[in-house]
């Protein structure tokens, strides 16, 4: 069934957020306070584990969860960069389905320049209507920011909300995707409607999805629209802080016994929504075999009808065995005892069956 599909894909993704958290914990545990800090850096970063890949920070963590929500197959730091100016560039993510480069930015982290410098060392130089390269325009790099926070205060469809319920909202809610392009085009990002896939595009591609190549039917968004969801990863406190923000509550066996407790109820929610489904399809089978099979008993049914007729309609014994069929057929079909007396005449409170009927009644051949 695809529900239990769904809830099994489900249970795997908690106990794998078990794994990446235990990691995390022991990772951040046995780090020295400060190591994370240079000489340019205001912020010290939190390294974390995320799907058996270890990242400097936890906004990387978090773009890398971000990039799985929109079907992106990303890659960290796979490649060292040579730039014109002499320096050496290693980019925190590569997008090799959609020709692109991410560059992971919070705040206080500097050196930014070099995605800029990549951006112009990665550009075509094609003029814009003979341009035949696998990515038009050449490969993209684009900056990833800290998401902007979901405002429910600014948004009218909860206007009506009470503010408990908003505060509470905003805390769960990742925020939304930002970034910036590093060459003199806006970037938008977009849904591809054939590929299923969100991705960014730019300047010469702007008419078709970069991961399929297919004509882009959906809308084209900026940054500021808000469109995007970006994903915060589980182990960050449920305050509405930033990623990578020093003043964040950070509780890891707490939150390791709630997705163990949240991971066991998921399994007894599962388990009952497989025992429902299999008595439904269980109840199905079964009308299904009833309704191909006559009803038990009809060879029954007409030995009595047999024995009723071998009488005469006005003797006694074909009331009598006509009485015994009443009860048999309401026993059939409602389920009522057979020891009850249900003939008809019994209704209108003047049965007389089991008694020699009247000569009159048996004349005209009609129950007494």
């Amino acid at each position: 069934m695809n529900e239990s599909n769904d809830w099994a894909a489900y249970i795997e993704q908690l106990i794998q957020d078990c794994a990446d958290r235990e990691a995390t914990t022991n990772l951040r545990t046995s780090r020295t306070p400060g190591s994370g800090l240079d000489g340019q850096m205001t912020i010290e970063a939190l390294p974390t584990v995320y799907r058996d890949t270890q990242f400097r920070s936890l906004l990387e963590a978090c773009w890398a969860a971000t990039l799985d929500s929109f079907n992106i197959t990303w890659e960290y730091e796979p490649t060292t960069f040579d730039l014109p100016s002499g320096a050496k560039y290693l980019p925190d993510f590569h997008l090799p389905e959609i020709g692109a480069w991410l560059e992971v930015k919070g705040p206080g982290v500097p050196r930014v320049e070099k995605a800029y410098e990549l951006g112009e060392m990665l550009a075509c130089s094609c003029a814009s209507r003979s341009c035949d390269c696998r990515w038009p325009g050449g490969e993209m790099v684009i900056i990833g920011h800290p998401p902007t926070p979901f405002d429910p205060w600014s948004e009218g469809a909860y206007r009506h909300w009470p503010n408990g319920s908003k505060r509470k909202l905003a805390r769960r809610h990742g925020g939304f995707v930002r970034w910036t392009s590093t060459r003199r085009y806006n970037s938008w990002i977009t849904d591809c409607s054939h590929c299923r896939r969100v991705s960014w595009t730019e300047g010469l591609g702007l008419s078709r999805c970069r991961g399929c190549g297919e004509a882009l039917i959906s809308g084209l968004y900026r940054d500021f629209e808000s469109r995007f969801e970006f994903v915060r990863l589980p182990w960050l406190s449920g305050s509405s802080l930033q990623p990578d923000d020093p003043t964040a509550a950070f509780d890891p066996q707490a939150r390791i016994l709630g997705l163990e407790n949240e991971l066991e109820r998921m399994r007894d929610l599962l388990r009952s929504e497989n025992q429902r489904a299999n008595a439904a399809i269980a109840r199905e089978e079964a009308a299904e075999q009833a309704a191909e099979q006559p009803r038990r008993g009809d060879a029954f049914e007409a030995w009595l009808k047999a024995q009723r007729d071998d009488h005469p309609r006005s003797s006694h014994a074909w009331f009598m065995v006509d009485c015994v069929l009443d009860r048999y057929r309401l026993h059939a079909d409602t389920g009522t005892p057979l020891g009850e007396h249900v003939c008809e005449a019994r209704v209108v409170g003047d049965c007389e069956c089991l008694e020699q009927p009247a000569a009159g009644a048996r004349q005209d051949g009609a129950r007494p």
